[in-house]
């Protein structure tokens, strides 16, 4: 008596791979197990050479804060460090003279003073009000608006400078207590040294002449 051979068929191409029986077809499906597990392997592979350079850079840019930090910080405390000063230095520093205190005082307070210019007030010494800019400033000294361009010395003394500021000249006189210095010269008619009597020319201004008193203390 003859046995059927039961075969298990899904369509025509696994019919033909289990001709010969459920052997072909567990033959056939390891095959395909293998090369499943084969590109999963590939897969994983590049995966993982992915995470190692991500992980790589990520360690090469904590270690460059890290240094960066670092460097910041000795930085940081050079700069608050100061190097000792040295003994010449030191001594350089404890042999400087006292020199006198300078201050700025009204020159039309000062004993025996005379107008060396002909025209008005502008700007008085201290806080007022300017009338060039239309506000209130301090200033050191006093601001004349000039009628005539001679100017003179407001007191007698001694020429000790002479030099140019902003295109103009500047002109220093020692009176002995005090140093007045005539600013906005356009013409300088005497010469470092030269003794001046009050009154006496100095020379010549445009528009505006600035007067101011210095007392050393």
């Amino acid at each position: 008596m003859n046995v059927p051979t039961l075969v298990y068929t899904r369509g025509k191409e696994d019919g033909a791979m289990l001709k010969n029986g459920n052997f072909a077809y567990l033959n056939w499906l390891s095959k395909q197990t293998k090369a499943y597990w084969f590109v999963i392997g590939i897969f994983a592979f590049l995966l993982g050479m992915n995470v190692h350079a991500y992980w790589q850079e990520e360690k090469q840019s904590i270690a460059d804060k890290s240094e960066l930090q670092v460097e910041n910080l000795v930085a940081t405390v050079e700069q608050e460090v100061q190097p000792p000063l040295e003994a010449e230095e030191e001594l350089l520093v404890e042999s400087a003279p006292n020199l006198p205190e300078a201050i700025y005082v009204n020159p039309l307070d000062l004993p025996a003073y005379r107008s060396p210019c002909k025209g008005k007030v502008l700007c008085n010494f201290g806080v007022n009000f300017d009338e060039r800019f239309g506000d209130y400033r301090y200033h050191q000294g006093v601001v004349y608006q000039l009628s005539q361009e001679e100017i003179t010395a407001a007191l007698d003394g001694t020429v000790t400078n002479i030099y140019q500021e902003f295109a103009e000249n500047v002109v220093v006189i020692d009176e002995g207590t005090y140093q007045l210095i005539y600013r906005g010269l356009t013409q300088v008619e005497v010469t470092s040294g030269e003794q001046i009597v009050r009154g006496q020319k100095i020379g010549l201004a445009s528009q505006i002449l600035t007067i101011e008193a210095i007392k050393y203390q």
